[in-house]
């Protein structure tokens, strides 16, 4: 999805959704005269990335190589994977000792892997490599245009729809809810907004296939767990 590195000042990587990739995610990844200096991981929705490749899924977050990484910063970022397999692994590489990583209030479903790391500093992070209960929704504003925003649901109890408060809408706006496994597709969801919560359809879409090859076909997340764009429509 991203191939990420960083020498001078930072980078920042935010609020991107990313899924079912040929291999990762978001890879930082060095070799020899390569860098990965204080970037920035937030906000961004990752889930079943190498799920179409015939060699095996890739972790949705991955950070290694074999110049050490320093001043990395994950932060609200979420994960999904239908395997409940790996799905971070942060500094991989046997011959390199990272310097600090920085981990808090990430949502991650599957295995995460830590390389060595001089220090890591932890916070409000949830990991699970089995499903919890309940409904978890995250909705992340678009900080480049007004009306539009991110809306993640995990859907553990399995419900046929979700109430979300967009919280991006005012009363009389036109709007789309998008899910963006079919973002091309029939909205989901539009009309005229009148306040309050919208009820989201958790009963899944078909992954779009690559086009040009055949390939395995993307598992499908529904009714467990989606994400949507919610947007003003002229």
């Amino acid at each position: 999805g991203i191939y990420g590195q960083n020498q001078t000042g930072t980078k920042l990587l935010r609020d991107n959704i990313l899924f079912d990739n040929l291999a990762y995610g978001i890879h930082l990844y060095t070799s020899d005269g390569q860098y990965t200096k204080n970037i920035t991981v937030e906000g961004n929705v990752s889930f079943n990335n190498g799920s179409i490749a015939s060699y095996g899924w890739r972790p949705d977050f991955f950070v290694g190589g074999s110049t050490p990484a320093s001043g990395m910063v994950f932060d609200d970022n979420l994960s999904y994977r239908n395997d409940a397999g790996e799905t971070a692994d942060l500094g991989w590489y046997q011959g390199a000792t990272h310097q600090d990583l920085t981990l808090k209030n990430n949502y991650f479903i599957g295995t995460v892997h830590f390389g060595k790391w001089t220090s890591i500093d932890q916070s409000g992070n949830m990991i699970a490599t089995s499903q919890p209960s309940g409904t978890k929704v995250v909705v992340r504003p678009n900080v480049y245009e007004a009306g539009r925003a991110n809306i993640v649901v995990y859907n553990w109890s399995r419900q046929g729809s979700v109430s979300v408060d967009p919280g991006v809408l005012r009363s009389g706006d036109r709007y789309e809810v998008r899910n963006v496994q079919d973002f091309y597709g029939t909205p989901v969801l539009s009309g005229t907004y009148s306040g309050g919560s919208l009820s989201l359809p958790m009963t899944g879409v078909r992954p779009a296939s690559p086009i040009g090859r055949s390939t395995t076909s993307a598992p499908i997340t529904g009714p467990i767990f989606d994400v949507f764009v919610v947007l003003m429509v002229q």
